[in-house]
């Protein structure tokens, strides 16, 4: 049995999307905001081709471009776990970022995201210099800890 949706008043899907994504956005920042939290220390694990990494040390600030909107999570050690499909060449490493609410799209508990997974979403583009790169054997050893600014039930 499959639902039928009422499109009246969207002129394409592209439109629906919009509002599905419009009311998420407004509904987390809202939550955020009575919550409190202006940003969060969140984490994305991936590999990356190890030229693409030439002259990047492990620690280093680094400045990022996002897809339109990136999968990231609150648990270091869930983002670890993404960068265990290495391809052949690459390198795992751990990004870690202080972002601000309002690039927050969503959380687990506010829209998309996996609850098991500590997942939040963030609007992509140009994020600047707030990316802090860790290889995976460093950052594993390196005692990364979840920021005091995180508390909270998300």
């Amino acid at each position: 049995m499959s639902t039928q949706i009422d499109r009246a008043g969207y002129a394409s899907s592209d439109d629906a999307v919009r509002a599905l994504i419009d009311a998420m956005y407004d509904d987390t920042q809202q939550f955020l905001a009575s919550s409190g939290i202006d940003s969060f220390v969140l984490w994305r694990g991936s590999d990356i081709p190890k030229e693409l990494l030439e002259g990047v040390s492990h620690d280093q600030v680094v400045e990022s471009m996002l897809n339109a909107a990136s999968s990231w999570s609150l648990n270091p050690n869930v983002a670890s776990s993404f960068t265990s499909f290495s391809s052949a060449g690459g390198r795992q490493v751990v990004f870690e970022a202080s972002i601000p609410r309002e690039r927050i799209i969503s959380t687990a508990r506010t829209g998309f995201g996996c609850l098991n997974e500590w997942e939040f979403v963030v609007v992509g583009g140009d994020i600047g210099d707030l990316v802090t790169v860790s290889w995976l054997d460093n950052a594993q050893s390196s005692g990364l800890k979840l920021s005091p600014k995180t508390k909270g039930d998300f």
